[in-house]
């Protein structure tokens, strides 16, 4: 049984790929691979690098870190995310386009990206990717009209409670916690992190739910991309929906699919 929600409240999906970081890809080679997409990704920005804490993307010659680069389409729906160890595809929701792509979409547009640009670094530098790590990111604001933060937070999480009662702090401005899990089958880890904020056109309370998935490639489950991203987005869901109540679940209309 696959669970699924006709109306989430996803913002953001991402799926990559961390690969051995490549000191022969430089930027003039993101740029020759935009020429490529410039098509359907017109648009190019630069963004801090994602740096992990056993990858370097510095260059070690020379000392300076890389920018990452983005190519956005001209409505800002899909994102391609480049730097020297990471290739990432995103689907992101605007006010013009707010309706979710849905999942296998977002899979098949990252599968035809990937095999575009691995091919492509393959003919410049001579070597192909060598992906060490794949992740997915679900992005979901969680608002409701008329709730403060708590109210929200105990209207919608099932585990995010302030006791009441005669005490002598007040309740907490902020909301900031997360938890992990690990996935069975070899899948590899789930991060939840929630936090608050407010929605910049009123002011609203809003919660930040990032469920992120991570897994080694080295492991034998995750070797095949769309395989294991099918398996860790089933698992994702059914763990959004574990924490959530059953108020939101009818508010995002929550089904199950055969």
């Amino acid at each position: 049984m696959v669970i699924t929600f006709d109306k989430p409240p996803l913002v953001e999906v991402a799926l990559g790929r961390v690969f051995l970081q490549r000191q022969d890809l430089l930027v003039p080679h993101f740029g020759s691979f935009w020429e490529q997409v410039r098509g359907a990704f017109p648009k190019v920005a630069h963004a801090a690098p994602i740096a992990q804490a056993t990858d370097a993307v510095v260059v070690a010659d020379e000392g300076y870190w890389l920018p990452r680069i983005w190519l956005s389409t001209l409505d800002d729906v899909f994102l391609i995310q480049l730097q020297q160890d990471r290739f990432h595809v995103n689907w992101r929701k605007t006010s013009a386009n707010p309706e979710y792509v849905r999942f296998p979409a977002v899979l098949e547009k990252h599968h035809e990206l990937w095999a575009k640009f691995d091919a492509f670094v393959t003919q410049v530098t001579g070597a192909p990717l060598q992906p060490v790590m794949n992740e997915m990111v679900y992005t979901n604001h969680i608002g409701e009209e008329g709730a403060d933060l708590f109210g929200l937070s105990q209207g919608a999480l099932r585990d995010c409670v302030w006791s009441g009662g005669t005490r002598f702090l007040p309740q907490p401005k902020a909301i900031a916690h997360s938890y992990s899990f690990d996935i069975p089958n070899g899948i590899g880890e789930l991060t939840a992190a929630i936090t608050s904020g407010k929605r910049t056109a009123d002011g609203a309370a809003v919660l930040k739910v990032d469920m992120q998935v991570r897994g080694r490639v080295s492991d034998e489950a995750n070797q095949d991309f769309d395989t294991w991203a099918v398996a860790a987005r089933n698992f994702l869901v059914a763990s959004f929906k574990d924490m959530t109540t059953k108020k939101m679940h009818e508010k995002w209309e929550l089904r199950n699919v055969k």
